[in-house]
């Protein structure tokens, strides 16, 4: 079994941060993404990917960088 590359990425919660995390995880990888203030759209995020991308672990953090 071959492991899966891990992304970080900083603002994951909307935008072009929401689709990167969203493509990513969907296409192999398994993915950590920061927030600030949109911890709804966060949970929003890592529950549909729980849906659409089960085998890919998604976590995310607040952190104002």
């Amino acid at each position: 079994m071959t492991e899966r590359p891990t992304l970080f990425l900083t603002g994951g919660s909307r935008g072009i941060g929401k689709a990167v995390v969203r493509h990513a995880a969907q296409n192999g990888w398994n993915v950590a993404f920061t927030y600030r203030i949109e911890r709804a759209s966060a949970d929003d995020l890592i529950a549909e990917l729980a849906s659409s991308a089960p085998e890919a672990t998604v976590r995310t953090y607040a952190l104002d960088v």
